[in-house]
Protein backbone atom coordinates (compact mmCIF):
# COMPACT_ATOMS: atom_id res chain seq x y z
CA UNK A 1 0.00 0.00 0.00
CA UNK A 2 0.91 3.27 -1.06
CA UNK A 3 1.49 5.94 2.29
CA UNK A 4 -0.18 9.35 1.87
CA UNK A 5 3.62 11.33 1.27
CA UNK A 6 3.13 9.22 -1.65
CA UNK A 7 0.17 11.09 -3.44
CA UNK A 8 -2.54 8.78 -2.07
CA UNK A 9 -5.00 9.52 0.29
CA UNK A 10 -7.47 7.76 2.05
CA UNK A 11 -11.15 9.04 1.48
CA UNK A 12 -14.18 8.47 3.02
CA UNK A 13 -17.23 6.84 1.08
CA UNK A 14 -19.10 10.13 1.60
CA UNK A 15 -16.15 12.59 -0.19
CA UNK A 16 -16.28 10.05 -2.72
CA UNK A 17 -20.07 10.41 -3.10
CA UNK A 18 -20.25 14.21 -3.28
CA UNK A 19 -17.95 13.74 -6.13
CA UNK A 20 -20.91 12.03 -8.53
CA UNK A 21 -21.68 13.22 -11.83
CA UNK A 22 -25.37 14.22 -11.71
CA UNK A 23 -25.13 14.76 -15.32
CA UNK A 24 -25.38 10.54 -15.41
CA UNK A 25 -27.35 9.95 -18.45
CA UNK A 26 -29.15 7.02 -16.45
CA UNK A 27 -30.37 9.27 -13.92
CA UNK A 28 -31.64 7.81 -11.08
CA UNK A 29 -31.33 4.26 -12.70
CA UNK A 30 -27.73 3.94 -12.31
CA UNK A 31 -27.12 2.66 -8.83
CA UNK A 32 -24.05 4.88 -8.03
CA UNK A 33 -26.35 7.83 -8.53
CA UNK A 34 -28.65 6.24 -6.17
CA UNK A 35 -26.53 5.43 -3.52
CA UNK A 36 -25.69 9.84 -4.18
CA UNK A 37 -29.36 10.62 -3.44
CA UNK A 38 -28.78 8.36 -0.18
CA UNK A 39 -25.94 10.21 0.87
CA UNK A 40 -27.33 13.59 0.35
CA UNK A 41 -30.43 12.70 2.34
CA UNK A 42 -27.80 11.17 5.17
CA UNK A 43 -25.92 14.26 4.72
CA UNK A 44 -29.35 16.71 5.16
CA UNK A 45 -29.48 15.17 8.50
CA UNK A 46 -32.27 12.03 7.54
CA UNK A 47 -31.80 8.38 8.83
CA UNK A 48 -31.79 6.70 5.27
CA UNK A 49 -32.69 2.94 4.78
CA UNK A 50 -32.31 2.13 1.06
CA UNK A 51 -33.41 -1.01 -0.79
CA UNK A 52 -32.85 -0.70 -4.32
CA UNK A 53 -35.21 1.75 -5.52
CA UNK A 54 -37.11 2.70 -2.13
CA UNK A 55 -36.06 4.26 0.35
CA UNK A 56 -36.96 4.77 4.31
CA UNK A 57 -36.35 7.79 5.68
CA UNK A 58 -36.46 8.87 9.21
CA UNK A 59 -34.85 11.61 11.49
CA UNK A 60 -35.20 12.66 15.11
CA UNK A 61 -36.67 9.08 16.05
CA UNK A 62 -39.47 9.36 13.62
CA UNK A 63 -40.64 8.23 10.10
CA UNK A 64 -40.72 10.89 7.36
CA UNK A 65 -41.45 9.11 4.02
CA UNK A 66 -41.10 6.44 1.77
CA UNK A 67 -39.54 7.08 -1.23
CA UNK A 68 -40.49 4.89 -4.26
CA UNK A 69 -38.23 5.47 -7.28
CA UNK A 70 -39.55 4.66 -11.25
CA UNK A 71 -37.14 6.46 -12.80
CA UNK A 72 -37.68 4.23 -16.25
CA UNK A 73 -41.43 6.28 -16.15
CA UNK A 74 -40.34 9.32 -14.95
CA UNK A 75 -42.11 9.08 -11.11
CA UNK A 76 -41.23 9.16 -8.20
CA UNK A 77 -43.69 8.91 -5.26
CA UNK A 78 -42.92 9.77 -2.03
CA UNK A 79 -45.25 8.50 1.26
CA UNK A 80 -45.76 11.36 3.67
CA UNK A 81 -45.09 10.05 7.20
CA UNK A 82 -44.05 12.90 8.90
CA UNK A 83 -42.81 16.55 8.46
CA UNK A 84 -39.55 17.35 6.14
CA UNK A 85 -41.36 16.01 3.08
CA UNK A 86 -40.63 19.41 1.31
CA UNK A 87 -36.79 19.16 1.63
CA UNK A 88 -36.58 15.49 0.89
CA UNK A 89 -38.33 16.12 -2.13
CA UNK A 90 -36.24 19.37 -3.37
CA UNK A 91 -33.20 17.03 -2.82
CA UNK A 92 -34.50 14.35 -5.23
CA UNK A 93 -35.13 17.17 -7.73
CA UNK A 94 -31.68 18.06 -7.55
CA UNK A 95 -30.53 14.23 -8.52
CA UNK A 96 -33.52 14.67 -11.44
CA UNK A 97 -35.58 18.09 -11.92
CA UNK A 98 -37.71 15.78 -15.09
CA UNK A 99 -38.96 13.42 -12.81
CA UNK A 100 -42.96 14.21 -11.17
CA UNK A 101 -42.73 14.17 -7.97
CA UNK A 102 -46.02 12.47 -6.50
CA UNK A 103 -46.55 13.25 -2.32
CA UNK A 104 -48.81 10.43 -1.33
CA UNK A 105 -50.99 10.45 2.15
CA UNK A 106 -51.11 7.50 3.84
CA UNK A 107 -54.71 5.79 3.10
CA UNK A 108 -55.21 7.89 0.04
CA UNK A 109 -54.76 5.12 -2.64
CA UNK A 110 -57.30 2.93 -2.49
Amino acid sequence: MLSSSQGVKNKSRAEEMRKTDLSDPLGLRSYRNRLALMMRLKEKGFYVRMHAYEYIVARGGSFRAIILLEPWRGKVYIVKLGSGVKEIVDIVREFDPSLDVEIVEPGSRG
